[in-house]
């Protein structure tokens, strides 16, 4: 399970996520993979990860970022991507395998938490810049932190 968090989507880098995606093998069925794009911003990482084959989904608080990644995806024709207007902190995680975020320095011991409680044994977190303070990365490249749950 791979859950990919992000809240400021400008400033992750699509292809670093792509390159540890590929050179970990990290899901090897993609269609059977739903990953969620924490802080989905502009959605550019979901369309990417849709892109790749995944069952994408991105979470977003604001209203315009979430209409104009609706948007996005539309004009690009993908129907494994998908945006709802939510705050990923109340919301419920346990369906995805993946989870990509970018979160910030306070939140992350909270997040590890939520995560370590909501999402299943082998599920992958991959975090852009910030790690989480108790939790070892199997991968870690250009401040791209990959954790895998129970190995943690």
């Amino acid at each position: 399970i791979l859950l990919i968090i992000t809240s400021w989507t400008d400033y992750f880098h699509t292809r670093n996520l792509s390159f540890l995606v590929r050179n970990f093998k990290l899901y090897p069925n993609k269609r059977d993979v739903k990953a969620a794009d924490l802080g989905s911003g502009d959605g550019r990482l979901v369309i990417a990860l849709a892109k790749d084959g995944l069952e994408a989904h991105g979470l977003e608080i604001n209203p315009f970022l979430v209409w104009y990644s609706r948007r996005k995806i539309k004009k690009a024709g993908l129907t494994n991507a998908f945006i709802q207007r939510a705050d990923y902190l109340k919301e419920n995680l346990s369906e995805y395998d993946v989870i990509v975020l970018f979160g910030v320095f306070y939140m992350m011991d909270r997040l590890e938490q939520k995560l370590k409680r909501e999402l299943k044994p082998g599920a992958l977190v991959i975090s852009n810049y910030f790690f989480f303070p108790h939790w070892k990365p199997i991968a870690c490249e250009d401040k791209v932190f990959v954790y895998r749950l129970n190995s943690t």
